[in-house]
């Protein structure tokens, strides 16, 4: 078994018991400007090695790779300042270990489970990101459990069949929340029911190519989403 594989199911419940959190308890739990910043260039990095992962492009792949390990050793030293946040500081160390394990997945080629546990990393990423809003929060949701979906279709759609069950379903209820601001404007119209449509394929495709080429229009659609609803109103 790959060695990304050894950490999903823990995964899985951390993420699970991440919808139900409130945007942030305290001040004191919202990152700093600084950590905002390398939240910020690591999810840039976890994303893209996605992509040089699955390309097998190891020289490119190597490069976003050490810029996530940079940004990672800056977070570390900055959390072992006081005062101490436990938490962050413990799931520094589940971040650190997915780095370590796509490094790993670099030096034997393994590509498909390396741009998993890139994957993985962006949802941690998410995890401590500080949101305006619950809607920009579930559109990051959406695309990350999107990737995820996609990547387990791609890795073995029938050994990941209970895990990609699971995922379709988190990701079916973040767009029932996501649609739900979208309908209060008719003019949304058009997205609610591309989006419906969209869901309703990957859900229901018995045909993995069909259900992964659905995942990546999903990917389209959730980013132009975001750009919509980053988009300054005139």
């Amino acid at each position: 078994m790959p060695i990304s594989q050894l950490f999903r199911l823990a995964l899985i419940t951390f993420f699970l018991s991440f919808l139900l959190l409130p945007l942030s308890s305290s001040a004191a739990d919202e990152p700093s400007k600084a950590q905002t910043k390398s939240l910020s260039i690591m999810e840039k990095h976890s994303i893209a090695i996605i992509d040089t992962l699955l390309a097998k492009d190891a020289k490119q792949s190597r490069f976003h790779y050490e810029k996530l390990r940079e940004q990672i050793s800056e977070l570390q030293l900055a959390a072992a300042l006081p005062p101490k946040n436990e938490k962050f500081s413990r799931e520094l160390m589940m971040a650190y270990s997915l780095i370590r394990i796509i490094n790993i997945e670099i030096k034997n080629e393994i590509w498909i489970e390396g741009a998993i546990a890139a994957n993985q990393l962006s949802g941690l990423i998410i995890q401590n990101s500080h949101f305006a809003t619950f809607l920009k929060r579930d559109l990051k949701w959406l695309d990350y459990q999107g990737r995820e979906i996609k990547l387990l279709l791609l890795e073995d759609p029938v050994a990941n069949a209970d895990l990609l069950g699971l995922r379709k379903t988190i990701m079916e209820n973040a767009w029932i929340r996501v649609r739900t601001e979208l309908i209060q404007s008719f003019k949304n119209k058009p997205l609610v029911l591309q989006g419906n449509e969209l869901i309703n394929t990957i859900n229901t495709s018995k045909d993995p190519n069909k259900a992964a080429e659905a995942t990546t229009q999903w990917l389209i659609f959730v980013n132009a989403l975001e750009s919509k609803i980053n988009m300054p109103r005139k």
